[in-house]
């Protein structure tokens, strides 16, 4: 049997439809990733998400996975749910396993272990760690600029007259949203706001954290409420747009809104969103070719890519 699988030349055309009758009845299925610890050629990449099912997240996983399929390989995604504990469980999981090779979205610095597993040969790439994130020469990485997507958004909304300012979002505990709120404040700083950006601090990145943004604006006075908003994500800016409209404000005449990330949807609301577009796809793609490039031995220049977000334009704003 093992011929008929790994070299069917060898099998003569009676002995492989007999084989085939055999495997039909039987419902056999072969044991892949056996094979593969036995080959030595185990062509699986893990990546580890903050959030799977989150559209921006979902567009990076399917850059990495049309990239590994491109390669010949298989990618094997994973949830942490901005989990350390669950983040720490899959990355044993793939190390027990023997994944060569993995991406990973890090909840928390896990520099130490990270590099301990470059040095027993297992490449681990950073898929957009936070700016502050430390270094390593063992770790390579693929990030986008978030303060320059904050600055960004702040040039544009100086631009189409916005004179109160805020960020909702939750700079506190997701480090992302923390460099985007920086860019963001700086440059309204250089731009002479002297004001300062109102925060509007969310549970979490969710539509119903937006909503209830919307709710916290409409329950200010009217001299008091912004008229110019900066949202973590888009998810968040879907439950803005939708709450304040619901309370009677109009869009972008009383409140300007921009988003980040640029998910499909962003494109298809009633009143499209403004937003800051992050390459979704491409970076998935690259850490995955960065990750199966070291994996197969290929000669990599360059350990340390930088993504760049750009303005799109559409009618929040």
């Amino acid at each position: 049997m093992s011929n008929y699988f790994n070299h069917p030349e060898r099998v003569s055309p009676e002995v492989a439809r007999r084989i085939a009758e055999a495997i039909s009845s039987l419902g056999y299925v072969r044991n892949e990733s056996a094979r593969r610890l036995r080959s030595g050629a185990n062509r699986q990449l893990g990546v580890i998400l903050l959030d799977a099912w989150s559209p921006y997240f979902s567009e990076v996983s399917t850059g990495a996975e049309d990239e590994a399929d491109a390669h010949g390989w298989t990618v094997h995604v994973l949830n942490s749910r901005r989990d350390p504990q669950r983040e720490s469980r899959h990355i044993s999981f793939l190390e027990g396993w023997r994944f060569p090779g993995f991406l990973i979205v890090p909840e928390r610095p896990q520099v130490e272990r990270l590099e301990a597993l470059a040095r027993r040969g297992v490449t681990a790439v950073l898929l957009d760690p936070p700016h502050a994130h430390p270094r390593s020469a063992l770790l390579p990485r693929v990030e986008v600029d978030h303060l320059v997507g904050g600055s960004l958004a702040a040039a544009h909304l100086v631009a189409v007259g916005g004179r109160r300012f805020a960020f909702v979002g939750n700079p506190h505990t997701v480090r992302h949203a923390e460099d985007r709120l920086s860019g963001f404040s700086t440059r309204l700083r250089e731009s002479g706001v002297s004001s300062p950006v109102r925060l509007i601090e969310t549970a979490g990145l969710e539509v119903r954290d937006g909503t209830a943004a919307a709710q916290f604006i409409l329950d200010l006075p009217p001299r008091d409420r912004p008229d110019a908003v900066f949202t973590a994500n888009d998810v968040v800016a879907f439950g803005l747009v939708h709450g304040l409209l619901a309370g009677g404000m109009r869009i972008p005449d009383d409140i300007r809104v921009i988003g980040y990330d640029d998910v499909a949807m962003a494109a298809q609301l009633a009143i499209p969103l403004t937003t800051i577009r992050q390459p979704s796809a491409l970076i998935g793609a690259t850490a995955a070719s960065l990750a199966i490039g070291l994996v197969e031995g290929q000669r990599v220049t360059d350990l340390h890519i930088v993504l760049q977000p750009e303005l799109v334009v559409r009618q929040t704003t």
